[in-house]
């Protein structure tokens, strides 16, 4: 059976996606454990929903809370929003058909789109246009290892201020939380298939094709002891010899990856 496919439209995703990855780097969204939709079960273990899909639905809905409470009753001000909807095929009432919808008289000459934009085409982007936006920058920046890096190390940042008297549940001690006891399948074929069957580090080839020392290892990106997470994005596939010689209290990885040609 072939995998699960998303049908890319890429309109609004890479720009999105360059600027959750701005904001990471600049430290200007809010942190990610304070959006975290499942705190224990994120830090603790690899799951689908994970801390990145969490802070990239936020990111997207703040976007479009701010641009649309910005156009207010602008006629073209939510042109980018209907546009974006276009792409993905989502169905849109026109203004007209809102305002009739809810019992507001339509004058043409004297329409005010604050409702209009503020109201029904906010709640159209979150509901409808976030959800498919997420999975294409969450697939965009899962391949950028130097941006879950930083991404991690704000994560880190708060899980270093944690203590066991608290958080007993996830914590060994304070400030660093227990490992993960096990990689689920998903996850395995995830990380081989985003390193292309190669070590993130030393590009040694994992895949055991052609020759039988393809040993690999699942390595936190962010050591567990600087605060690190079991979350699916502070998660790099290494060959033995790397994940032997990167200690408890380095962080390393590269953005090598094999070119089409």
């Amino acid at each position: 059976m072939f995998p699960r496919h998303h049908d890319f439209k890429f309109c609004a995703s890479y720009k999105l996606a360059d600027e959750v990855r701005a904001a990471v780097f600049d430290g200007y969204c809010d942190p990610p454990l304070e959006i975290a939709s499942d705190f224990e079960n994120q830090v603790m273990k690899p799951i689908k929903n994970s801390l990145l899909h969490d802070y990239i639905t936020h990111y997207i809905n703040g976007y479009f809370y701010f641009y649309l409470m910005d156009a207010g009753g602008d006629e073209c001000s939510g042109d980018e929003i209907t546009q974006w909807c276009e792409e993905y095929k989502i169905p849109l009432k026109t203004p007209e058909e809102y305002y009739t919808s809810v019992g507001i008289e339509w004058v043409e000459d004297e329409a005010d789109f604050f409702e209009y934009n503020t109201e029904y085409l906010l709640n159209m982007a979150s509901t409808e246009l976030t959800p498919l936006i997420q999975t294409e920058v969450f697939n965009l920046l899962f391949s950028d290892r130097c941006f879950l890096i930083e991404f991690n190390k704000s994560i880190a940042e708060e899980i270093s201020g944690l203590k066991v008297i608290d958080f007993h549940n996830v914590l060994k001690r304070d400030g660093v939380l227990k490992r993960a006891t096990y990689w689920p399948a998903w996850l395995k074929r995830a990380l081989f298939c985003r390193e292309k069957g190669l070590c993130a580090i030393c590009k040694t080839d994992l895949s055991s094709i052609f020759h039988t020392g393809g040993k690999l290892a699942i390595d936190h990106m962010v050591p567990l002891n600087l605060g690190g997470v079991n979350d699916s994005s502070n998660l790099q596939m290494l060959c033995e010899k790397c994940n032997l010689e990167k200690l408890g209290d380095t962080i390393v990885t590269t953005n090598l990856h094999p070119t089409f040609w």
